[in-house]
């Protein structure tokens, strides 16, 4: 009988050190981490930014997008060492916006850019766009004095805008097709059902 009743309460300690293991906290949840919010860097060509220094302007249309911006705009944002600064400063998605020679500085950047939006491009020296990266070139119809259409080598799309070179920046159609590139670049992937 002795045996009996030590066996019970041999089984009656495990099965409580059973349910007291199972009544202890579960296991955390592993912490959830948010993506980084996107970031626009915005390259200005020679002299003073057609992106940021009048209203309305590639800079507002970006801040209404709810994205980060890093002006590298005024003045000669074509000189900007874009590439050094994003090796140091780390960010969500990148999406370059430049205008003019500032064009061909993103485009030889090393960047790893989500999305490249080129306005006008302008320079005596080629361009070619990375590999694999979605690219829009807007090229300005209405002829501007001294001013030379940079060629663009790569995979790219390309649409064609009425205003003048450094109109363009500042002019609703463009802003609008900015305004939609920079959205399309920030959804959220749509899951195929």
């Amino acid at each position: 009988m002795k045996s009996i009743g030590i066996d019970i309460l041999a089984i009656v300690v495990f099965l409580t050190a059973m349910f007291i293991a199972s009544c202890g906290k579960p296991p955390a949840a592993a912490p959830t981490t948010r993506p980084a919010a996107p970031t626009v860097a915005l390259v200005g060509g020679l002299e003073e930014s057609q992106l940021t220094n009048r209203s309305p302007s590639v800079h507002d249309v970006a801040s209404a997008a709810g994205v980060q911006i890093v002006n590298f705009g005024t003045p000669n944002g074509y000189l900007a060492d874009v590439g050094g600064y994003f090796a140091k400063n780390s960010t969500g998605p990148l999406i370059g916006i430049a205008h003019s020679m500032g064009c061909k500085t993103v485009c030889d950047t090393g960047v790893a850019w989500r999305k490249l939006i080129l306005i006008d491009p302008a320079g005596t020296d080629p361009m070619t766009v990375p590999a694999g990266v979605d690219c829009l070139v807007i090229r300005c119809d209405t002829p501007t004095p001294f001013i030379t259409p940079s060629k663009v080598f790569g995979t790219f799309r390309e649409i064609h805008v009425p205003p003048s070179h450094n109109a363009a920046p500042h002019d609703w159609p463009t802003l609008t097709i900015i305004e939609n590139e920079i959205k399309a670049a920030i959804a959220p992937p749509v899951e195929a059902q």
